[in-house]
């Protein structure tokens, strides 16, 4: 086993760790599959660049998809908990129905008052600085399907380091939010979905 891998798997093991202690603090239940999700999602984050065709290829990420209520919620806040010193800034995006639940959720299990960026007020400057802080943005579908190209979140001074898309089964190939969901600078994209995908 090289030094490298071996430093990867001590890295690996403390943020599972951590992820086990937050889990015992808030008395969540436990589930395995949970946290084999989550290392196969830690492991592909801390990968360093790989090569695709011709080019390097530095975007992380995949699908996050289970049945409704074993957990991709969990891993996807295991992931924002764990992985806080190499990917500080996380953009959520999702419908407009579950805006509210996971600003409440990630209040209430990580401790961070997300930003919203929704509704007609969102470009407003004091906004604007609050979010180039905000380690957590959420925003939605329908504010990602209407952005313009000059929308701060394809403008943003610092990219994201990940982006997260819950019931991510609403993007379609090539349509205007498949499109504008592509031209989000992030290091790692993880869609998140219950509904299977072909």
């Amino acid at each position: 086993m090289s030094s490298n891998t071996s430093s990867n798997a001590s890295i690996l093991k403390s943020k599972i760790a951590k992820f086990n202690n937050w889990q015992k603090r808030k008395n969540l239940d436990k589930k395995p599959h949970q946290i084999l999700g989550l290392k196969f999602c830690l492991s592909i984050e801390l990968q360093k660049p790989f090569k695709h065709g011709p080019k390097l290829d530095k975007i992380r990420g995949g699908i996050i998809a289970d049945e409704m209520g074993l957990g991709k919620t969990m891993i996807s806040f295991g992931l924002i908990l764990c992985n806080i010193q190499e990917y500080k800034h996380t953009l959520v995006a999702l419908p407009l129905a579950l805006l509210t639940q996971w600003k409440n959720e990630i209040k209430k299990h990580l401790g961070n008052n997300a930003f919203i960026y929704h509704g007609p007020n969102r470009n407003c400057y004091n906004a604007k600085q609050d979010r180039e802080k905000a380690p957590i943005v959420i925003t939605t579908y329908g504010i990602l399907q209407l952005a313009k190209p000059d929308d701060w979140l394809f403008q943003r001074k610092e990219p994201f380091d990940r982006l997260i898309a819950d019931e991510a089964h609403h993007i379609r190939n090539q349509n205007k939010l498949y499109k504008n969901m592509m031209k989000i600078k992030a290091k790692a994209k993880w869609m998140v979905t219950g509904t299977p995908i072909q």
